[in-house]
């Protein structure tokens, strides 16, 4: 058993020598690398865009034993039902000259991979990394189609989960919003692995211990606040974001606020931030490569905001954490799973969040605390850890395959793959 098929929304573009690069730098070749620990090729479904240059801030997708099999480019749900019948054509393609396949969950590209996997009775292993319901919630996406995209998501999710051989769940609130079949494989971890030097030892953890007391017994200081996120769509509530510091600043609080991170509402985001008169403020990197330049800027901050609409487990917060970050976040998703009841607020309530950052900005031990228990939360991520939970999870899902090509027998044709076909 050979070749998995994983389906991903991520977006790719591809050169002239035929390499892949992720737009979204979490989409890289290590990424997918990590199914070849129980298959010898991993094949991805995506949207794929051909050009003849690099755009800065991409990541290399593809390499050794990691294939893609192209979908037309489309953006938007109009550009999706317009190449929907060409879309439909690829993914049957990819379903016939598969050995396995894993459906990444929430997604337009693995739903519709579900819908044509089931047509033809063929086992499905799947990793749910979201909720649907959630991630289409008003104010997320602005889209006539959105209310109508979330009924149907959240549908096929659970049907899914109730249908696939093998599920694997980011968190446990996911697990009970969508279960499995009673007679599945099930198993949870993240999708985020933190190697052991990313996790502050004990004399950066006491620096940061000593710098927050250092601020607070100064009252000229300046509390520095890091928002991290994609702006590629509105989940992760950075206007929010925005009116909460508004709402601090004026209160008397002095800080200032960076936002990591780029995409389609980085412009409206900025313009937002001029327009109610934080532009000296708050500053905007941008997408940043992952890893040290985002490190860097988690140690130069003293209080990490997320106040998502909608969250599955979220990278950004976990990595805040292993750097010692005081962290506040909205009750959604997988947040209560690492913060503390008192560090949460609702979602889209930026009074709520001022206040919430005004109550830990003035208590010093209250943010050793946070730093400390963040620090061990952390250390549940790691690498070595996690990576055990998901070989396991891998080589369910190749058993399962194998046992189902050896009653129904295999027949695949190798020359339907055409790499380069749209």
């Amino acid at each position: 058993m050979s070749n998995i098929l994983i389906a991903t929304d991520a977006r790719f573009i591809r050169l002239p020598d035929g390499s892949v690069h992720a737009e979204d730098p979490s989409s890289n070749y290590q990424f997918f690398n990590r199914y070849l620990k129980a298959f010898t090729l991993v094949t991805v479904l995506a949207r794929i865009k051909d050009v003849s240059w690099l755009p800065s801030g991409t990541v290399r997708a593809s390499g050794e034993n990691v294939r893609f099999h192209p979908l037309p480019y489309y953006l938007g749900p109009w550009q999706f039902l317009r190449k929907f019948s060409g879309i439909l054509r690829r993914m049957t393609v990819a379903v016939q000259s598969s050995d396995a396949i894993c459906i990444r969950v929430p997604g337009v590209i693995g739903f519709g991979l579900w819908l044509t996997v089931r047509s033809k009775r063929r086992p499905i292993a799947i990793e749910v990394v979201g909720d649907p319901w959630a991630a289409l919630a008003p104010g997320t996406v602005p889209s006539v189609v959105r209310p109508l995209a979330r009924l149907l998501f959240t549908y096929a999710q659970r049907k899914l989960c109730a249908e696939a051989i093998a599920v694997s769940y980011v968190s446990s609130t996911l697990q009970r919003i969508y279960p499995p079949s009673p007679v599945a494989f099930v198993t949870r971890y993240s999708s985020v692995e933190l190697a052991p030097m990313v996790i502050v030892g004990s004399r950066a953890l006491a620096r940061r211990l000593a710098q927050i007391d250092t601020k607070a017994q100064n009252r000229a200081s300046v509390w520095k606040l890091i928002f991290v996120g994609s702006l590629a769509l509105l989940y992760k509530a950075p206007d929010i974001f925005l009116e909460a510091i508004q709402l601090c600043i004026n209160s008397g609080l002095n800080l200032t606020a960076t936002i990591v991170g780029g995409g389609k509402y980085q412009i409206d985001i900025e313009n937002m931030a001029q327009r109610i008169g934080l532009r000296n403020q708050v500053s905007f990197t941008g997408q940043l490569p992952m890893g040290d330049c985002i490190y860097q800027k988690l140690d130069e901050a003293d209080l990490f905001v997320m106040p998502s609409r909608t969250e599955g487990l979220p990278r950004a917060m976990i990595e805040a954490m292993a750097r010692g970050c005081p962290c506040i976040g909205t009750s959604v998703g997988g947040i209560p799973e690492l913060l503390a009841s008192e560090d949460m607020v609702a979602p889209n309530n930026s009074q709520a969040l001022a206040i919430k950052i005004t109550e830990v900005l003035s208590d010093s031990e209250r943010m050793k605390r946070m730093a400390t228990r963040n620090v061990e939360v952390a250390q549940s991520y790691r690498s070595d850890i996690l990576s055990n939970r998901r070989q396991t999870f891998y080589e369910e899902t190749r058993r399962q395959a194998e046992v189902y090509w050896q009653k129904h027998g295999r027949n695949i044709k190798p020359e339907f793959f055409r790499p380069n076909e749209f």
